[in-house]
């Protein structure tokens, strides 16, 4: 039977953690679970939260689609907007089959037909997505069931990307410009650049530590990027510096419309211009090409991206402005300057 801690722990960071034991599992292996607050009070009623939630799930009173909805619920403050937003989606649109399953009694063979019969129209990043989140449910609401699924293999889609230089001419004055030189110059990602602030440009250096998120319809601000690397400095070239202070006075940030705006706008260029389709996103993917066509370093190029994983997080600041980055720096401004003065010249 789960009881309630009788003391609370204090932690180095200032948070209090509260342990509790729930019982056994299936295989009569010991359940313990830990709770972690920035008050003790608090830490104390998350355990009497979490042995009452455990009492409903041990007596099998409980289906997937609560299991999942309760998942959710209980990461809300650990993850991000996006991923909750996307569990979400999850829980409301998919495994209508198996849903009303009592978790206890969901077994290998009804998940397997619940994913065959997604994959049929669903894609295979999707269906990744779904599998790991379902699995993440299991593992906390029925820790001792272990099943092995096959799902289907990602597959690599090539896209045969325009040329920069027909970017850039086709978004030249409109718009569009700022939000696309930001994505295809300094490789940023559509939340950072909704994210970004007049105030985050000191000189020329741009400091990348927020992002704007749409979720459910509404934008929410994440005081940090996307992964630890994300979090960075780049050197803003005169060009997109001059455009940015071409914006209003009292203009916050530097983009204020919505990220489907924004691709909605690029969209409508691309196809004026008689240039094929890509994903706002892609700018990203010609920005790594373009590094790649001057033969910068990989260290350099997954710096500027913010494409590194986040071991090398120590490293990154101690270099950023070194002698040999800003070689590089000036190599890629350069590149691009010059195709910004031949659009210039045809004009």
């Amino acid at each position: 039977m789960a009881r309630l801690p009788q003391s609370v722990e204090k932690l180095a960071s200032g948070n209090y953690r509260c342990k509790i034991y729930l019982g056994t599992d299936e295989n009569g292996k010991r359940i313990t679970k830990s709770v972690t607050r920035p008050t003790a009070k608090e830490a104390r009623y998350a355990a009497d939260a979490l042995a009452a939630e455990y009492k409903q799930h041990k007596s099998g009173n409980i289906s997937l689609e609560q299991a999942m909805e309760e998942y959710i619920s209980l990461k809300s403050n650990i993850l991000s907007p996006s991923t909750l937003h996307a569990y979400q989606a999850i829980a409301k649109h998919h495994f209508k089959d198996i849903r009303r399953f009592n978790i206890m009694q969901l077994t290998e063979n009804d998940i397997q037909k619940a994913i065959n019969k997604e994959s049929a129209t669903c894609s295979p990043k999707t269906i990744s997505n779904m599998a790991g989140f379902l699995s993440a449910v299991l593992k906390t609401y029925r820790p001792a069931f272990r099943y092995n699924i096959t799902i289907p293999r990602k597959t690599r889609k090539l896209k045969a990307l325009p040329q920069p230089a027909e970017i850039l001419k086709a978004v030249h004055g409109t718009s569009s410009e700022l939000p696309v030189l930001l994505a295809m110059w300094l490789t940023l990602r559509m939340s950072e650049i909704r994210g970004l602030r007049k105030q985050d440009i000191q000189g020329d250096i741009l400091t990348i530590n927020q992002v704007k998120l749409n979720v459910s319809g509404q934008d929410i601000i994440r005081q940090q990027a996307k992964t630890a690397t994300s979090i960075r400095r780049l050197r803003v070239p005169p060009y997109i510096l001059d455009l940015i202070k071409q914006l209003p006075e009292e203009q916050e940030y530097l983009i204020t419309v919505s990220a489907k705006t924004v691709s909605k706008r690029f969209h409508k260029i691309l196809e004026a211009n008689n240039i094929p389709q890509i994903a706002f996103h892609d700018l990203r993917h010609l920005a790594a090409s373009v590094m790649l066509q001057l033969n910068i370093p990989d260290k350099y190029a997954m710096e500027r991206g913010g494409w590194s994983t986040d071991s090398t997080l120590k490293n990154v600041y101690q270099h950023t402005f070194s002698q040999e980055r800003r070689n590089i720096d000036n190599m890629i401004d350069s590149y691009f300057t010059n195709e910004i003065e031949k659009v210039k010249n045809e004009q």
